[in-house]
Parts: structure tokens; sequence; C-alpha cells
């Protein structure tokens, strides 16, 4: 399907020139890359995928989809590139290669974090198909073109007649500030990892009658309280993305559908003797936050207003992707890795047995990563941590 001009006139998340925000990931593999193979697989992605060879284009001070004929480039370096930047050709998205990765990012003007793993687990198994000369599996994993009218669903444009409204969840709007998110701060891309064993976890988040996305966020308010004695008295807030796709009866989109849940806790909710009601309770708030009835009241808000909610200010941002595979060639994978993050970001995703955690807030990431470590060492958990890496600055050109 080759992509129209929008004359709808859907407009996209306010998005400018170069901004940086986009979801990167990278798949270390056994052996070195093959590009050729690499190249052919991106077709085959993108044949299935088409609305992620676009570009943008700006009319009346409003951003919309158009064609782009210029091929998606392939590039062999190690550094990021900016999605959007004029050696992109106008996309959206890059791919590259070095040595035995592959990385790609894709704007949000496109897409949310659960499209381009949704995109990148594709790109992957049909690499390893076609570097292992075997056919595809149509339900191993995506592998199977998805109707234009469903992959280019857009929740802007779908029909809220029918929905009421709901009653709001009660949740505090602003949250401490990290001393790192301040404005003053330099602030570096610098990125921990925090790993623990998926059993242990779950038998935690368990005990304590809730879920794994809510006791990640209680285990990193435990960890704000105990770094920062100046954040005694005040609330933590943490926004957990939500993708709604399910919710609004789209779940083949590869358009932006992530939402975000909140909720709120102060020090003595975190407490060995109140986590437990709390992790509950939480538990109950995000439920609701996620109820088709809810996330369809909400989305029709947005419709309207052509506009996300600025007034929460949470002290982090969580996103809990769930366990990532990649079919019947999980095999070839080595290793996964996030480069993607705002500051104030805490990243989750399973694999291969292990829950990975992945801190990105600024130079205190592995200060925040230790502490979650001590509290589940209490449990008597046992838990790895990186130290802080320094990610290399992502260019134009």
């Amino acid at each position: 399907m080759e992509l129209k001009r929008n004359d709808a006139g859907t407009p996209l998340w306010q998005v400018e020139q170069g901004r940086r925000v986009h979801t990167s990931t990278g798949v270390m593999f056994d052996e070195p890359v093959d590009p050729d193979d690499l190249e052919r697989a991106l077709d085959r992605t993108l044949a299935i995928f088409p609305v992620v060879r676009s570009r943008v284009v700006m009319k009346d001070g409003t951003t919309w989809f158009a064609e782009n004929p210029e091929p998606v480039p392939i590039l062999h370096r190690k550094t990021g590139i900016i999605p959007g930047s004029d050696s992109l050709n106008g996309h959206w998205l890059f791919v590259i290669y070095d040595d035995c990765e592959i990385r790609l990012a894709i704007s949000h003007v496109i897409t949310d974090g659960s499209g381009i793993l949704r995109f990148f687990r594709t790109l992957v198994y049909f690499y390893c198909c076609i570097h292992d000369g075997t056919d595809y599996a149509p339900g191993d994993v995506t592998a199977v073109p998805i109707p234009a009218e469903r992959q280019d669903a857009d929740f802007w444009n779908l029909d809220y007649s029918d929905v009421s409204a709901v009653k709001p969840a009660v949740y505090e709007k602003t949250g401490f500030v990290l001393p790192s998110m301040q404005p003053s701060e330099y602030k570096r891309n610098i990125r921990s990892v925090l790993s623990v064993s998926e059993p242990e976890f779950m038998r935690f988040v368990k005990e304590h009658r809730t879920s794994p996305s809510v006791m990640a966020f209680l285990l990193f308010a435990s960890a704000v309280y105990e770094c920062h004695k100046e954040a005694q008295g005040m609330p933590v807030v943490g926004r957990i993305t939500v993708d709604a796709r399910r919710a609004l009866g789209i779940p083949d989109t590869m358009r932006n559908c992530s939402l975000g849940a909140h909720m709120s806790v102060r020090e003595e909710d975190v407490t060995r003797e109140h986590l437990a009601s709390t992790g509950e309770r939480l538990r109950q708030l995000l439920k609701e936050q996620v109820a088709p009835g809810y996330i369809r009241s909400l989305a029709a808000t947005l419709a309207e207003t052509r506009m996300f909610p600025r007034d929460v200010k949470p002290t982090v941002s969580i996103s809990y992707m769930g366990e990532i595979d990649f079919g019947s060639f999980d095999r070839h994978i080595r290793s996964i890795h996030l480069y993607e993050g705002e500051f104030h970001k805490l990243n989750i995703y399973v694999f291969r047995g292990y829950f990975y955690f992945v801190f990105l807030m600024g130079e205190d990431s592995a200060r925040y990563a230790g502490a979650v470590s001590e509290c589940l060492a209490q449990a008597g958990i046992t838990a790895e941590v990186s130290g802080n890496e320094m990610l290399e600055d992502e260019t134009y050109t």
C-alpha cells in the first residue's frame, strides 16, 4: 500500500523537526549481521507495515503524513541518528547495524513503544528466516500483511458518540522532582540495568497482591525516599504507559495508542508493613484506568481537544513491555537493549526468564537501581545491577 497525503486532516503529535522523542531498540546476535539479508528482511517488513515508510509535512502549522518515495536507508555505524533528520531522507526511523547488532528507532510521530516492538520482532524474524534459508511460518510472529484499514487506524478519528463520561481517577498531579531532572542540570543520557529472576519477582509481586508495573513503581518510590531525604512529606507520582489498542478496538494499528495511567504514594505507603495494602490498592486503581470504558472516555476527550494532558508532572514514567521473544528464532538472540528514554524513565521487559529494569535517570540511574536491589534483597531476592553506562549522543548525520 502506498501512503497518500492525509487529506482528512488528522493532526499528529505536536512534534518539531529533530525532537528526540522516539523508541530505540537493539538486538545482539551470536554472529555478525549480514547487510544483504538485513536489507531483504526490511523490504519484507515494510510490506507489512507500510505506514512506517512515510514522511511528515507541515500544512497550516499542523503536521501531516505523506508518502515518502525515498528508500529506507540501512547504515553501517554505531551511533544512532535522530529520526526525521535530513540524512534519513525524511524518514522517521533508522536501521543501523554494527558487528553483531541490529538497531532500530522509530519516532513517536509514527508509533509508540508497543508499535516498534511489533515491527522489530517481524524484522528480526524475517532476517533470521533469510539468513538461515528457512520459510517463515505465518503464525510465528506478525509476518502476515495487516489490512490497510486496520494498520492505518487512528484513534483521533474513531467514533466516540456512544461514550459516556466516567469518574476520573484521583491522584496527585505533581510529584517530587528528581534532582537530575532539575532544569539547571546538564542532562546526559545514562542508563543502568537491574535484572532479577522472573519467578522470584513474580512471587514477590503476588505476595503483595499487585501487578509487575505497580510493584516496579512502588520499588522505585522506595528508592527515591531512600536516596533523597528532602522527598519526605512529598508524593512520588508515577505515569504507567497503557497500550490502548485493544480497548479501542484497533489492535493492529501502528499509530500512537499510548495513554497513561497515574498513581501516587507517600513515604508511609511504601513501608514494609503497608506495602501489600498499597500494592493491592494501586493494582485496583490501575485496573480501573485500563478498563475499556475508561480508556474510550479518555480518548474521546483527547480526540475532542486534540491535546494530550500536560498538567501531570510525574516523578517517573514507567513502560512495562511484557515478555519479548522472537518466535522460533529466539535461539539466535544473545541480548536485547533499550537505548531509548526520556529522562526520569523506567523501561521494563521480560527476556529469557528475567525481568530487566532499565533506569534512564541521569547520573543517579545506578543509585536508584542499587536502592531497588536493596529492597529486593530484604525480601530474599537477589538482583544484579549494572553501573552507570553513558550512552552515545545521537546525531543528525
